[in-house]
């Protein structure tokens, strides 16, 4: 699928604003960084997430940047989530599910 300006939730990733599909996206315009989020129960019962450059399997949905996600040299970051408002997965889940943007949006941000 390629990106339009078709509208997308918003969040921060990492720090960075961020738009979210839940369609897999193939192709961006130029610009823009793109990266799947995978997703995984642990023993635990917890949600773990990773984000990359392409995920295969447990693909949950992909992330629009216009800043690079530094990843780590396998090329994954893990959303950590340890019960602290200020993680990873915290900021991403929980609080910046709520509006809907486009891609003219995120380039004004």
């Amino acid at each position: 699928m390629k990106s339009s300006n078709n509208n997308y939730l918003t969040a921060t990733v990492f720090g960075i604003p961020a738009l979210i599909s839940v369609s897999r996206i193939q192709e961006i315009p130029e610009g823009f960084y793109k990266y799947d989020v995978s997703y995984e129960v642990n023993a635990k019962g917890w949600f773990e997430s990773e984000v990359s450059e392409h995920i295969l399997f447990n693909w949950l949905e992909t992330i629009i940047t216009k800043e690079p996600i530094e990843l780590d040299s396998d090329g994954f970051r893990p959303l950590r989530y340890d019960g602290d408002k200020s993680s990873d997965w915290q900021d991403y889940w929980l609080n910046d599910h709520r509006s809907y943007a486009s891609l003219k949006d995120l380039e004004e941000l």
